[in-house]
């Protein structure tokens, strides 16, 4: 039996490429079990509203299911794209540099974690831009209107239930789960893990359903920047050898400076433009609902989120800071 299993790993392992198994096998029997949990209870089960949103109500409690599924398609995905690494190296048809920076099992599998990371955030800001476009100007801190008025500040924009905001909800609490696993596992540092409880939290009290109006900004169009940053993050950092491929960065020279360039722009763009002006109309209704007890759902969730936007955004700042000093370094090099 025990020779069974090993070689059972060994194939494993041959066939996604170098210790993959070794880092990942503890996990298949939990998402396993999630994922069958998932399907036992899910009342419209080959769907989960991950693919059908208008199949969702309101409520953290209806959305678990999607959320334990796209949990585990997060797995999935990131094992298909190390799969995929590792079937295009075994061609022997790659470049000698690119092959011989995904013959290290630990290269392949920082590419494979953020090739996971930009294509959901690429989803999260199509999506994003897909529902905002279809609730209209409200969603970037326009005015609501309902039957020719114009609705004030407070509980009627703050529980207003959207579909598409309820699943971008729910698929953001998984990915921000998956995300935090990996950091834990990865020690990606204190702020990132900081950075995924929070959004994560967000989220999930976003189901109830709760500002539902912002869920494409916040949780969609902003995560366009964050989708071409995990990209950039794939290049690596002289400074950080321990994140990214800087090995890929030595490669790529001129497309690790275009992306970089990319991001920073967006980065503006949608963070440090746009983000405090949502945000600016997010307090607004905060506050407002808070000014009518008869309708506040939780005062410790509105406390809660507006401690979070703070939070987030001098992240921003700091995340801001970097892009500065970062873009600064380059023209010094080019000077040079």
């Amino acid at each position: 039996m025990s020779n069974q299993v090993q070689n059972t790993a060994s194939r494993t392992r041959s066939y996604f490429g170098g210790d993959y198994t070794s880092q990942t096998s503890a996990l298949l029997i939990p998402l396993a079990a999630l994922l069958g949990f998932g399907v036992h209870y899910s009342q419209s089960m080959p769907l989960f509203g991950v693919f059908d949103p208008q199949s969702l109500q309101p409520g953290a409690q209806g959305a678990l299911p999607g959320i334990i599924l796209f949990f585990c398609l997060c797995w999935v995905l990131e094992a298909g794209l190390r799969l995929t690494l590792n079937r295009a190296l075994a061609t022997g048809n790659l470049p000698k540099q690119v092959a011989g920076i995904l013959e290290d099992p630990r290269n392949a599998g920082v590419i494979a974690r953020l090739s996971m990371s930009t294509i959901l955030m690429a989803w999260f800001g199509y999506e994003g831009v897909r529902i905002a476009l279809e609730m209209g100007p409200v969603t970037m801190g326009g005015e609501y209107m309902k039957e020719g008025a114009v609705v004030a500040y407070g509980a009627e924009r703050v529980y207003l239930f959207n579909a598409g905001s309820q699943r971008l909800s729910m698929i953001q609490t998984a990915f921000q789960l998956k995300n935090l696993v990996d950091t834990i596992s990865h020690s990606d540092g204190i702020v990132f893990v900081l950075h995924h409880i929070a959004t994560a939290s967000l989220a999930v009290s976003g189901l109830y359903p709760y500002l539902h109006i912002y869920a494409p900004f916040f949780f969609g169009i902003s995560e366009l920047s964050t989708a071409v940053l995990c990209l950039l993050a794939m290049f690596g950092d002289e400074s950080k050898p321990e994140m990214g491929v800087p090995a890929l960065g030595e490669l790529f020279p001129a497309t690790k400076d275009a992306v970089g360039t990319v991001f920073a722009i967006l980065f503006i763009v949608f963070r440090v433009l746009l983000w405090p002006w949502v945000s600016y109309h997010f307090w607004l209704d905060s506050l407002a609902v808070l000014g009518q007890p008869e309708h506040l759902h939780s005062a410790a969730v509105v406390y809660g989120f507006l401690g979070a936007n703070i939070f987030l955004t001098i992240l921003q700042l700091v995340w801001l800071s970097e892009i500065v000093a970062a873009a600064q370094k380059m023209m010094k090099q080019k000077a040079a």
